[in-house]
């Protein structure tokens, strides 16, 4: 304001100093809301990941002597158990094996169930990995008149769709963690199979085995107690 001896006027401020203090407000105001979109983004992650869902397991540890009172043989090793008919040495126990553990339908449903878990584990594990689909299509087009003048068009289009989602909570990696529990779970029924196949044709062999023994033995002793008979005639 300005003053005139005893009488005082006041005059509004320039536009120009207004128009200022208005920017400088707008700018604080807009600075302090990214700021704080800021933090309450940090905050939000940094919770997140302190309270993931994802509990990874842990293999219970059994309790077992610290010896033992006689030696403990060791474990042969699993290529030497897949196939441990063969010590008997017997070409024909070796095929009927193989015959009953190609065409037996337990077999092919137990190895079909680890195909598709182990296929269920593979698209689990895809999605910790970012993604991308691309579409390209090429279009033509043409035109003509009596007089032979036209032409032709060619339209070309591509498309690129990326995308990636962040386990922050875990969800993801605890998918993944029971996609290959189960595909161990299910390789351990095709091999539980397998070794019942395998052992019900080797005792079923063994048996057969031992009747036919039995019955050469049986014949045997017929005879001889009829040479005897005869002799004792």
């Amino acid at each position: 304001y300005t003053s005139h001896g005893s009488l005082r006027t006041y005059s509004p401020a320039p536009r120009a100093l207004t128009s200022t203090l208005i920017r400088h407000a707008n700018t604080s105001v807009f600075r302090n809301r990214d700021l704080c979109v800021l933090l309450a983004v940090l905050v939000t992650i940094g919770t997140g990941a302190g309270c993931s869902v994802r509990r990874p397991y842990q293999a219970p540890e059994p309790k077992a002597p610290t010896a033992w009172s006689a030696d403990v043989p060791q474990p042969a090793d699993a290529e030497s158990l897949s196939r441990w008919w063969e010590t008997f040495g017997d070409e024909q126990l070796t095929e009927l094996v193989r015959r009953a553990v190609a065409s037996n339908l337990d077999v092919r449903t137990a190895t079909s169930r680890v195909r598709e878990a182990r296929a269920t584990m593979r698209s689990a594990r895809t999605q910790l990995r970012p993604s991308a689909d691309a579409t390209g299509s090429v279009r033509g087009s043409g035109a003509g008149s009596e007089n032979g003048i036209g032409g032709t068009t060619t339209l070309y289009s591509l498309g690129i769709d990326a995308s990636w989602e962040l386990d922050v909570f875990g969800g993801i990696r605890s998918t993944v963690d029971a996609a290959v529990a189960t595909a161990n779970a299910r390789e351990a029924d095709l091999q539980d199979v397998l070794i019942s196949l395998t052992a019900d044709v080797a005792l079923n062999y063994i048996d057969i085995r031992s009747l036919r023994r039995r019955i050469e033995l049986a014949q045997s002793n017929v005879n001889l107690q009829q040479e005897t008979l005869e002799l004792t005639q």
